[in-house]
């Protein structure tokens, strides 16, 4: 997914789709090959694959712009929060993607933190007077608290699915 602004610039943001998905252009078809390569490598090799689905992305870096001194700076201008909308439709061909990835590979796990994140129909940076991002797109020590327990969750549910090994021990 496209970043919206990194930690020294705010990108202007191309419109999501508002009809039927475009057929993928050949740097998404290579990197969707790669992934599908990456993935089934990983799961010959006996290992459980995890991929995270797409995370809010925002205009301006929180972290950057949380503090009072800071809330001048032309980087911060491009705000805080932003519609779910915007940014599922956004988000959608890589959720197509990561879709049709877990079709190739019906063991393949998808984590999805954007319903934590971004539980209203506006998304925020913040939670309370917490920045959840340092920049547009990478989560702070605090988004990653918040997200702590899901993850949690969702690697426990992970693990129940998993035959035993042959070599573990009853207790």
């Amino acid at each position: 997914m496209r970043r919206l602004a990194d930690q020294w610039e705010i990108f202007e943001p191309e419109s999501p789709p508002t009809h039927r998905p475009a057929p993928r252009d050949v740097r998404q078809t290579l990197v969707f090959q790669e992934a599908d390569k990456i993935v089934a490598t990983l799961q010959e090799a006996g290992l459980q694959v995890v991929i995270d689905a797409p995370k809010p992305i925002f205009k301006s870096p929180a972290f950057r712009c949380s503090d009072w001194f800071n809330a001048r700076n032309p980087i911060c201008a491009g705000g805080f929060v932003i519609e779910r909308d915007f940014l599922e439709q956004r988000r959608q061909p890589v959720m197509d993607a990561l879709a049709e990835l877990k079709t190739l590979h019906p063991a393949l796990a998808v984590w999805d933190p954007f319903p934590v994140l971004c539980p209203e129909a506006v998304c925020s940076a913040f939670d309370g007077p917490l920045p959840k991002f340092l920049d547009g797109d990478h989560l702070s020590g605090h988004g990653n608290r918040v997200l702590f327990p899901s993850f949690l969750a969702m690697l426990e549910s992970v693990a129940q699915r998993l035959p035993p090994r042959a070599s573990a021990k009853a207790i």
